[in-house]
């Protein structure tokens, strides 16, 4: 069955080898000028510890574990997180060829988010119901920092299964989508260090990643990345909606604009919310103001068919945050959407033509390839 085979792709990876840094990773520990070591090993102490304690706690809806249950996870992630350290560190020391290594192994915050992805590998293969995002909440890791680890941990780990890969990448698609967007985000306050500076897609993206090519990403660092894959995911998701509609390459221009739009110059729309919201939205007001109606029950119908949609999506959005007050998306379009939108989508009426004269100029749509 499933669960055997995860089992079993498991502990292929981790076959022979011990919960320690392995001599080759100890050289490189030591060839750094601070020793990491320590540093290290405290870490995984205290994440053991607070995973062990969290682990075997029971709640409402989960039953305690084991506390032999528990070790036997540990030490399988353990395993695997110096695994997938010692094939990060051996690539990035052939790709800098000899700088100290240092700077990049004192990020408790990496260590810390590697630690937490091996322990979800290892929770998703014995199909635990202590499903993401629990490790992150019990750890305490940003959402906002935690899904940068993921790429790195598809790539440097070959003998993950297609069922692991899949779901770390649903992971950051989550974390993308809605996680790193709530209220109490680490994303707030690297806005508000940028100057509330939000990117724009043609700042971000890799300009052969453009259906139309010209600007390297204009922005580099940890909010560059963040939005850069937003955008992608956005546009992945939007060129479907298209397809299934038959919406114009023009309308659909549109629509990415505006969906832009709202992200740059309105940021806290985004706050407790899901991105699909603001897609859906975008593609409600842009295809009504080009007299290319879609209604939103056509919409709705077509968004339900993409792998993520989820209908609490739609039928529960956030209306009011102080005494929470949620409603459909209808309800959210009507009564917050369309007030702040409403005047940049009117610039691309085509009927009327003094708004055409100030309309601002498309966005790029990316393509489909990803850097």
């Amino acid at each position: 069955g499933e669960f055997t085979q995860s089992v079993s792709r498991l502990q292929s990876i981790v076959a022979g080898l011990k919960n320690a840094p392995s001599d080759q990773l100890i050289n490189i520990f030591e060839s750094c000028v601070r020793n990491p070591v320590e540093n290290i090993m405290k870490i995984l102490k205290g994440i053991g510890e607070t995973f062990c304690q969290h682990y075997t706690q029971s709640t409402d809806e989960q039953p305690g574990s084991h506390i032999d249950f528990a070790v036997n996870r540990l030490k399988l992630a353990e395993i695997l997180y110096y695994k997938i350290l010692e094939t990060v560190m051996v690539q990035e020391t052939r790709r800098l060829h000899g700088m100290d290594m240092s700077v990049l192994l004192e990020q408790d915050i990496f260590h810390r988010s590697l630690m937490a992805c091996c322990l979800e590998i290892v929770l998703f293969a014995y199909s635990s119901p202590r499903t993401f995002p629990w490790i992150i909440e019990v750890l305490n890791l940003q959402p906002f920092y935690f899904y940068k680890v993921i790429e790195v941990v598809i790539r440097s780990e070959e003998g993950l299964s297609r069922d692991m890969v899949k779901h770390l990448n649903s992971i950051e698609e989550q974390i993308l989508e809605s996680l790193a967007w709530s209220h109490d985000s680490a994303l707030w306050e690297a806005l508000q260090v940028s100057a509330n500076k939000v990117p724009t897609c043609e700042e971000v993206i890799f300009p052969n990643n453009f259906e139309t090519g010209n600007n390297r990403p204009k922005r580099t660092g940890s909010l560059a990345l963040f939005y850069r894959k937003v955008y992608h995911l956005a546009s992945v998701r939007l060129r479907d909606l298209c397809l299934k509609l038959d919406v114009s390459n023009e309308l659909r221009r549109k629509i990415w604009t505006c969906f832009e739009f709202t992200l740059v110059h309105c940021p806290d729309l985004m706050k407790d919310r899901h991105l699909d919201q603001l897609l859906l939205c975008a593609f409600y007001i842009m295809a009504k103001v080009t007299k290319e109606e879609r209604t939103f029950q056509e919409i709705m119908k077509s968004y339900r068919n993409q792998p993520q949609a989820n209908s609490h999506v739609y039928r529960s959005v956030l209306l009011k945050s102080i005494k929470e007050e949620r409603g459909d998306l209808i309800k959210f379009y009507n009564t917050i959407y369309v007030g702040r939108v409403k005047s940049f989508a009117l610039k691309y009426d085509l009927a009327n033509q003094d708004h055409m004269m100030d309309a601002p100029p498309l966005s790029p749509f990316p393509h489909i390839k990803q850097q």
